[in-house]
């Protein structure tokens, strides 16, 4: 059976690197024992068009859609 986890808390800009490092298994040392790292090509993005840095896209989107210069 296939599930979904979402996440949600505040972060700081520079977390992002760190958090995206652990979303796309780039480290070797999992503190869950269940991975399956052989089936990690397998996971997607529902996102189309994002690369594979977390802190670029977001600064990009903040960048992109922000209201105000402040």
């Amino acid at each position: 059976m296939s599930y979904l986890v979402a996440n949600m808390q505040k972060l700081k800009a520079d977390n992002l690197v760190g958090l995206g490092n652990h979303d796309q298994r780039r480290t070797q040392n999992h503190k869950n024992t269940d991975i399956d790292v052989d089936r990690s090509a397998l996971n997607y993005d529902l996102v189309a068009g994002r690369s594979n840095h977390f802190k670029t896209d977001i600064e990009n989107y903040i960048n992109e859609y922000k209201t105000s210069q402040r």
